[in-house]
């Protein structure tokens, strides 16, 4: 930024300029996938959501949603993961999302994936639906 001052009067200034530039261009993409452990898990047990994040060497955090609802919120990446576990799943599917924010030199990213968990104790990626 370049700022010119002129005209100075005893202790006032006058501002007559201000310049600014930025980078052109935009940040390299990311990918980020998602998995979860234990696969099966009983129900109401502990489920660790991993979050992968490939990019040019990404930092910043990654926030665990299940639908609206947050999970963990802002988990460093160590080593291009982040890490959530929570026992607060219920019986029925749920759409977890990873939300990696982007840092200085990675753009932002997000995966989806839905999840099943049911009396039985599976919990997974659900199949894709089968036409009958």
């Amino acid at each position: 930024i370049r700022v010119n001052v002129t005209n100075a009067l005893a202790s006032y200034s006058r501002l007559t300029e201000i310049e600014a530039w930025g980078v052109a261009g935009s940040l390299p993409p990311t990918t980020t996938t998602l998995t979860s452990t234990p696969n099966p898990a009983a129900v109401g047990a502990n489920v660790t959501f991993t979050a992968t994040v490939a990019g040019s060497a990404p930092t910043g955090t990654v926030t665990f949603n299940d639908g609206v609802v947050v999970l963990c919120n802002a988990i460093p990446l160590v080593g291009g993961q982040a890490q959530c576990i929570t026992n607060a799943l219920t019986v029925g599917s749920h759409t977890i999302v990873a939300n990696y924010g982007g840092d200085a030199a990675n753009a932002t990213s997000a995966r989806s994936q839905l999840f099943g968990f049911d009396m039985s104790g599976f919990s997974g990626p659900l199949p894709p639906p089968q036409r009958l």
